[in-house]
């Protein structure tokens, strides 16, 4: 078998294990779900109200974006009114958001890395179910806007890898429309990831000097209002045109007035209810992580150096190793649920790290090619743990918006 057969065999390797993944855990969790009495009921109702004329903020209170109830309505309309309707559709989309993470880091970091990155999106967060209530998973999320937003983002973000290479018109416009369908669905997901765009387009512009901004910036913007536009105009038929644009920005304005910016659910949820408690905590965990991190460096420099100087106390070292760091993990007590909590401190250095070689990498096509998109996932992660900044966890909301961290 020559190389290049091999490399042909080699680039199936990873999709092949994320399928064989992917596969089990649709069987392990088939039908498991949605929790019925809690929220996900919502999700039946309110699209199945839209398909009987009903309309959204005038005949049914709804505090988010429009794009998913009325996405979900068409579903119904076409294939059927239940439960399995939307689990279909959105088995489907974990398949192309697990497709899209996959590609978007292989191109960067290898298959290995990439494979990797898949599995952990398929094992702990796709299918996730680590509470006693459900709906905190991508296939039955308690609310589609949040798992079809960060899927909108995902999208965008692939469209902006290649737009890097190919600076087209078409690109930009599809990269705006998706972005003004991301602004129908939640607040937390547009506000981490519209602006992780923009700064990535002004990254670009700055470094590559290939195009001018001031067009491609326009049409941005021409296709980001088309969705918000035609949303409005719907709404415009049926209330009064004030009512229609507050109902479009509602979801932003109770970030800041309102019941919600007190809510002591959300002051819990984001851990400021609790944050010297919760300080110490990701302080306990961020020493956990340096001690793992230390340790495996420590390791792996050994091993490497008894390969380069083929000497057998390389294999007894790395034996001596697995046994010492098998024993320290068996002896010391780790909550699983809750080893995300120092990602904030860690996306940030790692953001930080990435400006570092942004800066001097000077002006790199190759580089800034390749490096740019990440930036842009790392500050989309960064911005979308801030609802839980210090209580960041797998379960509950951390299904979604520790998801991209974890990556």
């Amino acid at each position: 078998m020559n190389i290049h057969s091999r490399n042909n065999i080699g680039k199936f390797i990873g999709p092949s294990i994320l399928v064989m993944i992917g596969s089990y855990m649709l069987h392990l969790s088939w039908f498991k779900w949605p929790d019925l009495l809690i929220d996900y009921g919502r999700e039946l109702y309110v699209p199945w109200q839209i398909t009987q004329g009903k309309v959204l903020y005038t005949d049914i209170h709804h505090l988010y974006g429009p794009l998913s109830h009325y996405l979900n309505a068409f579903l119904f309309q076409i294939f059927g009114t239940g439960l399995s309707t939307l689990a279909y559709f959105n088995i489907f989309l974990v398949i192309l958001l697990a497709s899209f993470i996959y590609y978007l880091l292989r191109s960067d970091f290898g298959d290995m890395v990439a494979t990797v990155a898949g599995s952990c999106f398929l094992i702990v967060f796709a299918f996730s179910q680590y509470t006693g209530i459900a709906n905190y998973n991508f296939v039955c999320p308690y609310s589609h806007e949040v798992t079809y937003g960060i899927f909108l983002f995902f999208a965008a973000l692939l469209t902006f890898k290649k737009y890097l290479a190919a600076q087209k018109l078409i690109q930009v416009a599809t990269i705006g429309f998706l972005s003004g369908l991301m602004f129908l669905t939640k607040v937390e997901i547009f506000l981490a990831g519209f602006p992780a765009i923009l700064f990535g387009l002004f990254l670009m512009f700055r470094k590559l000097k290939t195009v001018r901004p001031a067009k491609h910036i326009f049409v941005l913007l021409f296709f980001f209002l088309l969705p918000v536009f035609a949303f409005f105009i719907y709404f415009s038929l049926h209330i009064p045109v004030s009512a229609a644009f507050g109902a479009l920005i509602g979801s932003y304005k109770n970030i800041f007035v309102g019941a919600l910016a007190g809510n002591i659910f959300y002051q819990n949820i984001s851990g400021i209810d609790d944050p010297v408690q919760n300080f110490l905590l990701i302080a306990r965990y961020t020493f956990g992580y340096l001690l793992l991190f230390g340790f495996a460096g420590f390791i792996a420099y050994w091993v490497s150096r008894a390969i380069q100087k083929k000497r057998l106390y390389g294999a007894i070292v790395f034996t001596f190793a697995a046994l010492l760091l098998f024993t320290f993990f068996a002896s010391y007590p780790i909550n699983w649920l809750e080893i995300a909590k120092p990602y904030p401190v860690f996306i940030f250095l790692l953001l930080a790290f990435l400006a570092y070689r942004l800066i001097n990498e000077g002006d790199d096509k190759t580089a800034t090619e390749q490096q740019i998109p990440f930036f842009v996932l790392v500050i989309f992660s960064l911005l979308l743990l801030f609802k839980m900044l210090f209580n960041v966890r797998f379960y509950h909301y951390g299904f979604a918006l520790a998801m991209p961290a974890a990556l």
